[in-house]
């Protein structure tokens, strides 16, 4: 180097153990190194100008650049790896499975004929049990602002009588029976129940079902940030999935959850933790947000619809030149680029393809900015 005194080094003045005469003598050493080379003005200049354009060049690539790669499967449990595109509700899931969908999602309240479609899609896809995630749901009677579906009897959505529907174990037990499978890989509590000691106690059953080998991981559905941060007190075994409605344009819904039918409980509010203080809560503790109605349905808001959507996919489909991105494509790329898990409901073999597929799609970070801001 430069100016650098050809001795094995400068004392400094704080190095412990040297005394100030050591230091004065170090510091009177000539200098032996070559001399430092000077720099003509111009030279200073156009250095100036080289670093500040590598400066600005990075600057803009952190705006503008393309974001992180979307993850195909997120580890939401110690060993339990789930695939973040799940197909939900519908009774025929064989066209998912064979266009290469590996996570089926259902649950108690669907009623039974939905829950063994999704077993009997399992028992003969021939995929090893292995290969497909399955994720059920039980319920939290009475349930906040969803009462209707906890009546039980002939009007409720599975034919079991009323205890069954105040009894998560035998919620469980039942949903097994009728899936025709011994556990499930992700068992969620659907709703809060209307009071706070229901829902500690339904959460404990599940923590037991977990124990006894019915789930590999647990976690819940419909839970705002303030529900979500009194469970994580509590729990023994921290919620691994807060199931929401959520979409571009409807984090939460505009109509927040009044007027809510007998069964259909207008979620996609606040109320049922589809807004960002409950993304963002869940993402500081490790839980993952896992999206369902994920085209806005839930949100009554029209995804595919809305310009900026589909200028999204038209600027990717003529930069990809070969490959024609879609609105809904995009819509899912946004959820999965943020780390969370999309629930769609299709038995349309090009619209599961299209699902699947959005895993490819990189949006930039100026396009994910401008998508979250929709409203």
């Amino acid at each position: 180097l430069c100016g650098v005194p050809r001795s094995e080094g400068w004392v400094g003045r704080s190095e412990a153990g040297e005394s100030r005469r050591l230091w004065r003598r170090q510091r009177q050493r000539r200098w032996r190194g070559p001399p430092c080379p000077t720099m003509s003005a111009p030279a200073v200049v156009a250095a100036a100008a080289g670093y500040v354009a590598v400066c600005l060049a990075a600057w803009l690539l952190g705006r503008s650049g393309a974001g992180p790669p979307p993850k195909r499967t997120v580890e939401i449990a110690r060993g339990v790896h789930m695939p973040l595109l799940a197909n939900g509700v519908d009774t025929d899931h064989h066209v998912w499975l064979e266009a290469g969908g590996r996570h089926l999602d259902t649950a108690f309240l669907y009623g039974d004929w939905k829950q063994r479609a999704v077993g009997a899609a399992i028992a003969s896809s021939g995929l090893p049990r292995g290969d497909v995630f399955l994720t059920t749901k039980v319920m939290c009677c009475p349930t906040l602002r969803c009462g209707g579906v906890c009546e039980g009897g002939t009007t409720a959505p599975v034919a079991v009588n009323a205890a069954t529907y105040r009894n998560v174990t035998a919620q469980l037990e039942h949903s097994l029976s009728v899936l025709g499978l011994p556990s499930v890989d992700l068992l969620l509590l659907h709703f809060p129940c209307a009071r706070w000691a229901d829902t500690a106690a339904a959460w404990r059953a599940l923590e037991r079902a977990h124990a006894a080998g019915h789930a590999r991981a647990i976690g819940v559905s419909n839970f705002n940030a303030s529900l979500l941060r009194r469970l994580v007190k509590i729990a023994a075994i921290q919620p691994a999935v807060n199931q929401v409605g959520f979409s571009i344009a409807g984090h939460p819904a505009e109509h927040g959850g009044e007027n809510a039918t007998r069964y259909g409980c207008l979620e996609g509010s606040r109320l049922y933790g589809a807004d960002d203080a409950t993304l963002r809560l869940a993402t500081a503790r490790g839980i993952t947000t896992q999206a369902y109605s994920p085209l806005g349905a839930i949100s009554n808001v029209d995804v595919l619809g809305r310009r900026e959507v589909q200028r999204v996919a038209a600027a990717h489909s003529r930069e990809g030149g070969a490959r024609n991105w879609t609105a809904a494509q995009v819509a899912f790329a946004w959820l999965l680029q943020q780390g969370m898990g999309a629930v769609t409901a299709t038995t349309d073999a090009r619209h599961a393809a299209e699902a699947l597929d959005a895993a490819e799609l990189r949006l930039t970070r100026r396009e994910m900015r401008s998508l979250s801001r929709l409203r």
